[in-house]
């Protein structure tokens, strides 16, 4: 009973004191609050100090591209009155489609941060294009095999001297040298017609739909098209900073311009049953396609790589839907290498020389006298 008493007792000794604690704690609270108000007011008074206010100088949270990961530096964009065609939120769904199959994916950080680098002029390697491993390396592979073709057939050089000038290429050159592949690239995209140059601008040229997911740059291209090959190339020759500079995103603007230059509706046209869209995600990266490389080297988004189209299969049963292969024969093309056919040529002239071996034995011996043998 006496232990009762005692722990009724401390019970209402808790009582009593729970209130005084409570507000004990409320009082702290208030009391940080407080000081936390002061300094932060301080902060602003500090910070409105050393900025413009807001009548003198506007910030437009939609240009202001500081925040934005991977952007392009403003120093790599053109003016919006260049006079370019902005593009439409229409466009730009269908080429986010036509790229990836839908419009939530974007290109990661190995796509963005790729652009056309040469290496160091005037050394052994001048006139080589630096490349990483990734989805972009088919892209630059097939551009550098243009400027190579450039170097050697589209300069007025000696014969004999040509193959020691890919060893001297300087600045200037390689500049002319990438402003030519990427325009004949573009050119035969265009079928010998037009071609559309994509760049990006410092304003945002549209508001994009909720179902469309934003990646800081292609809401501000603009598409400037030309129907001569001169004009292409000396456009791409005065704004070649959009596609050599770090920063520029320069794989994919040119990725967009050949897009554009094909146009969506033609490469749609180009597909098979197949294919669908130009880009597909392997380990964690996006790759090109069949079509995408055809388009590149032959100017059509062609899914395959064997001649003409293709009506029947191997056992000469109609198919359900046409395969569309290569129309046309391109300046810039494959090396096939398959395993196979090269053991069994190996293989061939491996059996060609025993047999040749042998028939030179036998020659050699029926030669000989008799009493040589």
């Amino acid at each position: 009973m006496a232990e009762f008493k005692d722990s009724l007792k401390t019970i209402r000794n808790l009582r009593t004191s729970l209130p005084n604690y409570i507000e004990l704690l409320q009082e702290d609270v208030k009391r940080h609050q407080d000081g936390n108000t002061e300094k932060t007011k301080a902060d602003e008074d500090s910070d409105d100090t050393s900025r413009p206010t807001a009548s003198n100088h506007h910030i437009d949270p939609q240009n202001n591209q500081l925040t934005v990961p991977y952007s392009i530096p403003q120093t790599l964009a053109v003016s919006p009155s260049l006079g370019g065609q902005p593009l439409s939120p229409e466009l730009a769904v269908s080429l986010r489609k036509i790229l990836f199959g839908n419009t939530f994916h974007i290109f990661n950080y190995e796509w963005k941060k790729t652009f056309f680098k040469f290496r160091e002029p005037f050394s052994d390697m001048s006139y080589a294009l630096e490349t990483e491993k990734g989805g972009t390396r088919a892209i630059q592979m097939v551009v550098q095999a243009h400027v190579i073709k450039y170097l050697l057939f589209g300069r007025q050089l000696n014969s004999d001297c040509k193959m020691q000038s890919m060893k001297e290429v300087g600045k200037k050159e390689q500049r002319r040298a990438l402003a030519t592949a990427l325009t004949d690239i573009l050119w035969t995209a265009g079928e010998e017609q037009t071609a559309t140059v994509s760049l990006v601008t410092s304003e945002r040229c549209f508001t994009p739909h909720l179902d469309y997911k934003l990646d800081s740059f292609t809401e501000r291209l603009q598409l400037f098209t030309f129907n001569k090959k001169e004009d292409v190339r000396a456009f791409i020759y005065e704004h070649m900073q959009s596609f050599k500079e770090e920063g520029s995103h320069g794989v994919i603007l040119f990725l967009y311009s050949l897009i554009f230059s094909r146009s969506i509706d033609r490469i749609r046209e180009d597909f098979d049953f197949t294919t669908s869209h130009l880009l597909h995600l392997s380990l964690g990266n996006f790759v090109c396609r069949q079509a995408l490389l055809n388009l590149l080297l032959t100017g059509r988004a062609s899914p395959n790589v064997f001649n003409g189209t293709l009506h029947n299969d191997e056992q000469g049963k109609p198919l359900a839907h046409p395969l569309h292969g290569v129309l046309t024969r391109s300046d810039v093309g494959y090396l096939l290498w398959n395993r196979e056919e090269a053991q069994h040529v190996e293989n061939t002239q491996a059996a060609y020389l025993g047999v040749q071996h042998q028939w030179h034995l036998q020659r050699s011996v029926q030669s000989k006298p008799l009493a040589a043998l």
